[in-house]
């Protein structure tokens, strides 16, 4: 603070407002800085008629003089205050006193604050009064604020949207020179619309931006100069990614009007124009021009040969083969309308036949493939009768297409031509799978093909070196009795009569266990890779196995056995786990395959990748008992260090999938060992997620830090206040501080009135006010919520003269509560307003 404004700051407090309006008149130019900063405060106290004091005491004219004539750092204190007088209502008083003129000089010639002080005045004295608007409103001041738009800082460029977007005039009328038409024209020939959309699309405050281009936008000509591709998505972007319920709500608005106007000229301009909304426009867009192309072909021959025509239906195969989810079953359903045609119907089978079933094989949505599954059924099985497309449906189709697939199969197998036909397009594996997941009329017809295709040799040679026996027999193990029991009793008595069938190790389990227990290296080796192969997905000779005693073998093999004895071990224990993971837990798996992760000297890459999988296997956080203990089990053996090396590794032969299965690993065991993570290992996994560019991974990372943040500060609060306050001081990301500022609140307000007093008390004497302050003026918005609705808690739980008032005090939050009437997030401004109306009464209090 100068000498000057300790020296006005005496005068205030013993003169009060009237020597200071006298400074601000006559005094030297420091002084009337001064003064003016010194009335501001004053002005700032809203609970007060401090403001109207000031303009009784003829404070508003000196004010403007100041503005006019004084040193940079005058006009912009001058400017600040008109600025706080007009949000009081005192608008007309400084018009009057043409208090407008130089505040618009200011914003063109002013310093960088000083303009947008200036700006935020003009904002204010425009907000509710017409005439103000007419005098602002005219084109050179206009082209002033956009430059300011363009070229001012985060607050300037905010304040100058607002005072152009309260330009437009509550009562129009006809007759007047400015009209909002007029104000709009001004705006877009001065070049607001790329700096107003710039705001949005990187600023840091978009609200005012966002509601400005929302009022020009409501005049189409406008609205075609601001809707294009472009900025539509930049909007889109901007309210998917916007924190603030205002600005997203202003944002979402604007976007949807764009997008009305684009649909509006789409829909009104025919087939070319929806064909082109449908390709380039916004997921909205393409919604509504995909339904109206639907509509236009649903009763219209000539529709559907134009839509062709116009390249529609190429269109929609590649929305099928590229598009989102919506896109994908909004072009099934415009196929189908256009498959009524007989030359769109070939047209469609002939180039999209490949692509439908292309799209069916890697499609995991259930809707697109029930849709994808439809156009099959309905048009390309029609019109082409293809065993391949069936088959397609049978494997990767919905339960109700796969029942259906199964019925046409079975009806195509009692022909005898069809026979090997099936077998060849891969039609038995699929129908053996849905003996066992099928529903109860799709297993009976798969179980009726099978037996049609059993009567050919070749054909029952093939389900028998193939997993089809194993799958029929798992069927038939967990069938209940009845029809379908018999068929698939028929179907594997006709298998293993059949000459090619025999016990020669490739399905017996007991010769496998005799060269594990007992063979040398190369047949413990041998025999870990078959096993594994045996046992994959297979959960009757996975049980067979651990009946026999192989657990403790396979276990050895793993700890003691070569490199790729260990990886063929790890690699069986793995598919074992699915099954029989209380087992492998409870004979003393886990520390071998911990091992095999630290394991540098004989370990393989492949070994460890096939030890995180068990692991994983093993700590399922969906098998409640055994995973717990296994997972127990890990950190008792020390594996969490080995797991977050991996994790973190940046240069390494680890896969990013294995880190991702590494990752699921340390959140399993998070559930039940809040202790498991020190704060160094936290930073580190926290720079592991910050340098990740894999989506996916970077999401699991996430959520492992987010359950190990939430483990953090549960056990910060079983110590003690202490330990929550360092971590609002020094937790090692935004969420770790958030969650311990609300584990305080949540402290100060549970237990009777003296109980929260004292914990209150406590937070203050560790020194807990000084990081809650600090997040409420750096942290992000949720965190400024967070810490200062705990301190209007601790505020409230504070007594007279218990030292608390003046510890917050000591942080001097003055400075927040300067401008947090204008902060654009409403939970953040409400949480302010409560802590400082606390604050002020409990002062009175004091």
């Amino acid at each position: 603070m100068s000498f000057t404004e300790i020296r006005v700051g005496i005068i205030a407090r013993q003169g009060g407002i009237v020597p200071l309006v006298a400074l601000v008149r006559d005094g030297s130019p420091d002084d009337q800085a001064a003064a003016a900063k010194a009335l501001r405060n004053f002005a700032l106290d809203f609970e007060t008629d401090y403001a109207k004091k000031i303009v009784e005491e003829g404070g508003i004219a000196p004010l403007i003089s100041l503005v006019r004539d004084g040193s940079d750092e005058g006009k912009t204190a001058a400017a600040e205050m008109l600025r706080i007088l007009a949000i009081v209502d005192y608008e007309v008083e400084i018009a009057k006193e043409d208090g407008i003129t130089p505040l618009i000089a200011l914003v063109r010639d002013g310093s960088a604050e000083g303009k947008q002080k200036a700006a935020g005045a003009l904002m204010h004295l425009a907000r509710k009064n017409d005439e103000n608007k007419i005098l602002i409103g005219r084109e050179d001041v206009i082209g002033d604020l956009i430059v300011l738009l363009r070229h001012g800082t985060d607050l300037a460029k905010d304040a100058a949207a607002g005072a152009l977007s309260y330009l437009f005039l509550s009562e129009e009328k006809p007759s007047a020179d400015v009209t909002n038409t007029n104000i709009r024209v001004m705006i877009v020939r001065k070049g607001g619309i790329d700096p107003l959309y710039a705001l949005i699309r990187d600023g840091r405050y978009k609200s005012r931006a966002a509601s400005l281009l929302l009022t020009l936008a409501s005049d189409d000509d406008i609205a075609a100069k601001i809707a294009t591709k472009e900025r539509l998505q930049g909007v889109q972007q901007a309210y998917e990614h916007e924190t603030s319920d205002l600005a997203t709500g202003l944002l979402r608005s604007l976007f949807k009007r764009l997008n009305a106007y684009k649909i509006k000229i789409a829909v009104d301009g025919g087939i070319s124009p929806l064909i082109a909304l449908l390709r380039d426009g916004a997921a909205e867009g393409r919604i509504k021009a995909a339904q109206t192309l639907k509509n236009l072909a649903q009763d219209s021959d000539d529709n559907r040969i134009m839509i062709a025509r116009e390249g529609g239906i190429a269109l929609m195969i590649t929305l099928i083969r590229e598009g989102s989810a919506d896109d994908k079953i909004n072009a099934v359903s415009v196929l189908m309308k256009l498959a009524a045609n007989a030359e769109n119907r070939v047209k469609i089978v002939t180039e999209g036949s490949g692509v439908v079933e292309e799209t069916l094989k890697h499609e995991t949505d259930d809707e697109v493939k029930a849709a994808l599954g439809w156009l099959i059924v309905d048009v390309i099985v029609q019109e082409r009768r293809s065993i391949s497309s069936w088959i397609t449906l049978l494997d990767y189709g919905i339960a109700k297409h796969k029942t259906k697939a199964a019925q046409e199969l079975m009806l195509l197998a009692s022909d005898g031509d069809n026979i090997v036909a099936i077998a060849k397009e891969g039609g038995i594996d699929p129908l053996s799978k849905l003996t066992y997941y099928g529903s109860a009329q799709g297993k009976a017809s798969a179980v009726r093909a099978l037996l049609y295709l059993a009567s050919d040799a070749d054909n029952r040679a093939m389900m028998i070196t193939g997993l089809a026996l194993d799958k029929l027999c798992m069927a038939y193990e967990h069938e209940a009795e009845g029809d379908v029991k018999n068929m698939l009793d028929t179907l594997i008595e006709k298998m293993i009569a059949d000459e090619n069938f025999s016990f020669d190790g490739e399905y017996d389990i007991d010769p496998l266990i005799r060269a594990l227990r007992d063979g040398n290296v190369d047949n413990q080796s041998e025999a870990a890779k078959l096993l594994q192969k045996q046992i994959a997905y297979n959960e009757r000779k996975s049980f067979t196995f651990v009946r026999k005693g192989g657990v403790p073998l396979l276990i050895s093999l793993v700890r003691d056995g070569t490199a790729e004895s260990k990886t063929a071990a790890a690699r069986a224990l793995r598919y074992l786990a699915r099954y029989n993971s209380n087992t492998i837990g409870r004979d003393g798996g886990i520390a071998p395959l911990i091992s095999l992760l630290r394991d540098d000297i004989f370990g393989t890459a492949e070994g460890k990748t096939e030890a995180i999988r068990a692991l994983h296997e093993l700590s399922s956080r969906y098998s409640e008992n055994t995973g717990k203990y296994n997972r127990n089990t890990i950190v008792k053996e020390d594996g969490i260090s080995p797991l977050i090396a991996l994790v973190c590794e940046e240069e390494g032969s680890t896969t990013t999938e294995d880190k991702v299965i590494a990752a699921k690993v340390l959140s399993s065991i998070a559930l039940d060992n809040k202790h498991m993570i020190y704060s160094y290992d936290l930073h580190m996994l926290n720079r592991a997620y910050e340098n990740q560019s894999d989506e996916r991974f970077k999401k699991v990372l996430g959520f492992l830090i987010t359950d190990l943040v939430h483990n953090q500060v549960e056990v910060a609060v079983e110590a003690g206040v202490y330990h929550v306050i360092a971590l609002v001081r020094y937790g090692f990301n935004a969420e770790c501080k958030i969650k311990a500022a609300r584990a305080l609140r949540i402290l100060v307000k549970e237990g009777s009135r003296r109980e929260s007093h004292a914990t209150a008390k406590a937070i203050a004497d560790w020194r807990g006010i000084a990081p809650l302050a600090a997040l409420v003026r750096e942290g992000t918005a949720e965190g400024k919520t967070e810490a200062a609705e705990t301190l209007d808690i601790i505020a409230t739980n504070a007594y007279k003269n218990d030292g608390i008032i003046a510890e917050i005090d000591r942080e001097g939050l003055e400075d927040i509560y300067v401008d947090y009437q204008h902060e654009t997030d409403e939970n953040l401004k409400r949480a302010l307003g409560r802590l400082f109306s606390t604050l002020n009464y409990k002062r009175h209090q004091k």
